[in-house]
């Protein structure tokens, strides 16, 4: 049984209160200040929804931005992700290890400068947590464009 990890699409967010809780806040300060701020609530209710993407949409986001890298920076991406994506797993595997581990996959969002601003992950195991938690904050590869989204994907191969 050999360890593959590669990057591709991933899930489960950090965590921010439910779009309904955001539209409930806003429609009351809408009140509040007697009908006038429309404006204001319709840009609290735009954000609540784009901050809350679900992990379908943010594997897709991975998914198209990974596609959109030349040769050379799709290599530099996975090389970075492999560093630090393998100095969290070496830290987070427990000892003995384990006989099976559950695949899982982090998606990242980059920020202009490369620095890991948010993740979601798919998988709930101790290992899947502790890897996620291993990139935030850290800075990888300086992305074309911002945010940039990429997925570091966890998977054992028979």
């Amino acid at each position: 049984m050999s360890t593959l990890l590669t990057a591709r699409g991933g899930l489960s967010a950090t965590a921010l209160p439910p779009a309904r809780t955001l539209t409930y806040a806003a429609r009351w300060r809408h009140e509040r200040a007697g009908g006038g701020g429309t404006m204001l609530w319709m840009v609290m209710l735009a954000q609540a929804v784009a901050g809350d993407a679900g992990y379908e949409q943010v594997r897709a986001l991975a998914q198209r931005d990974e596609a959109s890298l030349a040769p050379a920076a799709y290599a530099e991406m996975l090389d970075s992700m492999s560093r630090a994506g393998g100095a969290s797993f070496t830290r987070c595997m427990p000892t003995p290890a384990p006989q099976a581990l559950a695949p899982f996959t982090v998606v990242l969002q980059l920020d202009a400068h490369g620095r890991v601003v948010r993740t979601w992950r798919e998988g709930e195991e101790a290992v899947a947590r502790c890897v996620d938690a291993g990139f935030v904050g850290k800075t990888l590869f300086v992305p074309p464009k911002a945010p940039f989204h990429a997925a570091f994907e966890f998977q054992v191969q028979p």
